[in-house]
């Protein structure tokens, strides 16, 4: 144990010197660092204080070799008879003299004081259940006088050295050897701690301090207090016992909050801690990559002060209502500082809470790019669905390529690029063999063809694919009702493309789209193909009607017209041989004679409707205007209804155009005078906007919203497909009893 050790000990040992009848001071780097009461006295000093601190100088003068003392004075300087023993302390981190003063002369007095001095000894000694041992190093004898709870039972007063060795306990009888070695030897002081046995109790720990004085007029001794600190020492050692139990359980916590750190710092989500004032106490590794942020620098700051974005977002209201309910939460929110999408795991302690966090962007993204397919897709139909399709698929399954096909061959098997994806654009349209491509199997077995990655290397005839660097092929076909190849959906990418089910059920999926589309789109194409062919078809029947109603009015004008105009003249020719009749016939037969003129006259008129009606005359002679203002005419004095034209300069029309006009004209009119109960008729025609606009309007009863697409409309359906004919088109409102407006516009140019 240290010089200083042991507070209690120090001072019982302080107290013992200063009882002691011999004046004592120590002195240290040249200065007097302690004084007892004797000292005072001798030196002529009011109290001991007054000695300490000042230069030993002043009042002693030491020997060189520290045998003793050369000179003594007192404080009013006149020198002091005295007796000197020294002797060297020595203390961890420090070195000192002690010096023993007697007074020369009186030595019975200081005798019969040394004796009271030393029973007061005895005394505190006892009182304080001390023992001193005092060690004749001349002869070897050794007298031990102590309290019981220092000295064992039956041990006697006064032993040799062996018997003392044999009550110390045999593990420390080495390190008591060398402390009284070093005692004796080297003059330093005796301060240890070991076991002291005898008698029937258990062994006792002793503390031992003492130092060697040497003394040119008395032996040297080894004087020594011995003092019982069992207690102390077992306190001691049940101190120790329960720090090394608190150290296993910390090593055992250490060990199994590392083994918790190195799970949290294995697994792929990202963890965090906060406590609850909303700071950080734990971030793994992941958590700082997925907040941006070094682990170690978020350790102790505030959630909300680092991310201050964070603050009044959904996920922040989520981790207070976690932490009021103690309740455990679990959602998916956006992170705006990283703008991430995170999936959150909450639990809660009166500590904190503890959140995993994992990064679904990537699955947010896809989940959005997938809605968008079908977002995407849903409004489109027909030839538009296919380009719809190949983009919005590539990016739901966030690969570079996407085609859709269109079996057009069977042997050998071809097929047509309906819409492809590559790179972020549309790409060209072409046709191609099949044959050692992968998708040949697809439009010939109707098999699903998938390579996770080597689709290169597994198809080395395709360019097409080392050109586009593929590696990684998923394909499925395209089946019509019967089941039978239509053509094949496929999307390829520059890296592998993996876990294949999620892939091919979205590519099923939207491949029986695309073949119900592709159906579609054929079936339109088909009946396209029909309309223009029945449209074709029609175009010739009234392009043939109208040339043989041209050549029928042609050769009743030129015919009849003739043979009329013939018997005309006959009738005349015969009225003037009317003289030659017998005056009482001649009435008679000038009678027949006029009605037969009559009646030649109304097959005139009626021979040159009919040709009028098959073809007009002016429609070929003069053009649609003056065809137009001479038919509206004749309406008019036929139908005795108030009808006017409003025509404007028109250009030179081909026939076909002008003759498609003037029929729309025609019935237009035919269905005023037939259901319209109108009390007048006002008829627009003008070139307007690169086209002729054509307008008939009455005041009658207005046309009924189910009457312009009725089956029975036949002259409403005419009107429409002979418009369709020259690119045109036919529109009619009307409202009850305010009559109706029909409009036609055809443009000069026909599509």
């Amino acid at each position: 144990m240290a010089w200083q050790a042991g507070r209690g000990q120090h001072e019982l040992y302080r107290s013992l010197v200063e009882l002691s009848p011999d004046a004592i001071v120590v002195v240290h780097d040249g200065s007097i660092s302690f004084a007892n009461a004797a000292a005072a006295a001798l030196f002529g000093a009011g109290d001991a204080a007054q000695l300490v601190g000042r230069r030993s100088a002043d009042l002693l003068t030491l020997s060189q070799d520290l045998s003793g003392v050369e000179r003594a004075l007192a404080l009013d300087g006149h020198a002091l008879d005295v007796e000197a023993t020294l002797s060297r302390l020595s203390a961890p981190g420090t070195s000192a003299v002690q010096v023993v003063l007697r007074q020369g002369s009186g030595r019975a007095r200081a005798e019969e004081e040394r004796r009271d001095a030393e029973e007061r000894l005895r005394l505190a000694i006892d009182s304080a259940q001390l023992a001193v041992l005092e060690w004749d190093l001349a002869t070897g004898e050794i007298v031990f006088t102590g309290h019981d709870s220092v000295v064992p039972a039956g041990v006697p007063a006064r032993l040799t050295r062996q018997e003392l060795e044999k009550l110390v306990h045999h593990e420390d009888v080495a390190s008591f050897r060398a402390a009284v070695s070093r005692a004796v030897r080297d003059g330093q002081p005796l301060d240890l701690e070991f076991r002291l046995q005898g008698g029937d109790g258990p062994a006792r720990w002793i503390s031992v301090r003492g130092t060697v004085l040497p003394a040119p007029s008395r032996r040297p001794r080894l004087s020594a207090v011995f003092a019982n600190v069992t207690a102390r020492r077992r306190a001691e050692e049940e101190r120790e016992r329960l720090l090394a139990s608190e150290r296993g359980a910390r090593a055992a916590a250490d060990e199994a909050r590392g083994q918790v750190v190195d799970m949290l710092e294995r697994i792929t989500d990202a963890f965090v801690a906060l406590d609850g004032a909303w700071r950080f106490t734990y971030v793994n590794r992941r958590a700082g990559e997925l907040l941006g942020r070094r682990a170690a620098e978020l350790l102790g700051k505030e959630i909300w002060s680092e991310f201050p974005q964070s603050a009044g977002q959904s996920f922040y209201h989520a981790y207070h209502r976690a932490a009021a309910d103690q309740m455990s939460l679990y959602f998916v929110d956006r992170f705006p500082p990283r703008d991430l999408w995170l999936e959150n795991r909450v639990y809660p302690s009166p500590e904190g809470l503890s959140i995993f966090l994992r990064d679904v962007t990537d699955e947010r993204r896809k989940e959005q790019a997938f809605q968008n397919l079908v977002g995407g897709t849903a409004a489109a139909t027909g030839a538009d669905f296919f380009p719809v399709l190949v983009k919005h698929l590539a990016q739901a399954l966030d690969v570079g390529f996407a085609f859709v096909t269109e079996l057009v061959a069977q042997d050998p098997p071809r097929v047509r690029l309906l819409s492809s994806w590559t790179a972020g654009k549309w790409g060209t349209t072409y046709e191609y063999d099949t044959e050692g491509t992968p998708c040949h199997d697809v439009v010939t077995g109707a098999r699903v063809v998938y390579r996770a990655r080597g689709v290169c290397q597994a198809f080395p005839a395709d360019r097409e694919l080392a050109r586009l660097g593929a590696e990684g092929y998923l394909a499925v076909p395209l089946l019509d009702g019967l089941g039978k190849p239509m053509g094949h959906l496929s999307v390829m990418d520059t890296g592998p493309i993996g876990s294949e089910a999620p892939a091919r059920s979205v590519l099923f999926a939207f491949a029986a789209r695309a073949a119900a589309e592709l159906m579609r789109t054929r079936a339109e194409e088909g009946l396209e193909r029909s309309l223009g062919e029945l449209q074709a078809l029609t175009a010739r029947l009234q392009s043939v009607r109208e040339e043989e109603g041209t050549r029928i009015a042609r050769e009743i004008h030129d015919e009849l017209g003739g043979l009329l105009t013939a018997l005309k003249m006959d009738l005349w020719w015969l009225r003037k041989r009317a003289e030659a009749v017998e005056p009482g016939q001649r009435e008679t037969f000038l009678a027949r004679t006029q009605a037969m003129s009559g009646l030649l006259d109304t097959t005139i008129v009626t021979v040159q409707r009919i040709s009028e009606e098959l073809r007009p005359g002016a429609l070929d002679e003069l053009g649609l205007a003056a065809a137009a203002r001479e038919h509206v005419e004749e309406f008019g004095r036929r139908t005795g209804l108030p009808a006017a034209l409003d025509c404007g300069p028109l250009p030179e029309l081909p026939s076909q155009l002008a003759t498609a006009l003037f029929r729309m004209l025609q019935e237009l009119l035919t269905n005023v005078a037939r259901h319209a109960a109108a009390t007048r008729v006002a008829v627009t025609l003008r070139e307007e906007n690169g086209g002729i606009l054509l307008t008939v309007s009455d005041d009658g009863r207005g046309i009924k919203p189910e009457e312009l697409h009725a089956r029975t409309s036949l002259g409403l359906l005419g009107m429409r497909e002979r418009a369709s004919l020259v690119s045109g088109t036919v529109h009619l409102e009307g409202l009850p009893g305010r009559g109706t407006t029909a409009t036609v516009r055809v443009p000069l140019t026909p599509r």
